[in-house]
């Protein structure tokens, strides 16, 4: 029995070492064999879209531009200029002048104004005096202005300014300053006047 044992011992150690020696060879082989699997490719670079710059949209001014200045032509009147109208003779002076309004409790305080030397003759036969509710002003913008002459107390508009027939009184028209460019006076008769043409006056302002 005990020889039985070491023969069967032997063949054991004899299988396991010659399992051994096939699973090194077979390890071996698969070290020589190259790899046929190719390397992987390196990733792809991501292309990046050219940046393009929108430009910003046009700014939309809704401020319309003002009214082209009307040329002044031979018969035009501006300063320096002599018209009739409503009976009376209106005669500008060739400058204009410049105030500030200083009536503290009035809400245009501290605005600029110019003023325009004005000489008026009484043409009726009857004391009157210069209707300036008539005259309405209008800035370079070609929008009528506030009336300010009421603010001051040497314009033509005055309750005071009454003239006897053939009388001249020598005052001054108060115009509030919009900007510079072109201001017009326009002279709008009373119904009863023969003619009912409204006489137009062109001021060119230039601070």
């Amino acid at each position: 029995m005990s020889w039985l044992r070491k023969r069967t011992v032997a063949v054991i150690i004899s299988a396991v070492i010659s399992i051994l020696s096939i699973i090194v060879m077979i390890v071996r082989d698969d070290e020589q064999v190259p790899s046929t699997v190719p390397p992987a490719a390196p990733p792809a670079a991501t292309e990046v879209p050219p940046t393009t710059t929108t430009p910003p949209a046009p700014v939309q001014n809704d401020t319309p531009p003002p009214p082209p200045e009307v040329p002044l032509s031979a018969g035009t009147l501006t300063l320096g200029s002599t018209f009739e109208f409503d009976n009376m003779r209106i005669t500008f002076g060739e400058a204009i002048g410049w105030t500030t309004i200083n009536r503290t409790w009035h809400e245009l305080y501290g605005y600029e104004a110019f003023y325009i030397p004005i000489a008026v003759t009484n043409l009726y036969n009857t004391t009157r005096r210069l209707s300036t509710y008539r005259i309405r002003l209008f800035g370079p913008d070609g929008l009528r202005l506030d009336e300010i002459g009421t603010l001051f107390d040497n314009d033509i508009s005055d309750w005071g300014n009454d003239m006897r027939s053939g009388a001249t009184l020598h005052s001054y028209m108060h115009i509030l300053y919009n900007g510079n460019g072109q201001y017009v006076l326009e002279f709008d008769p009373p119904w009863h006047s023969d003619d009912r043409s409204v006489i137009e006056v062109f001021i060119d302002v230039r601070r």
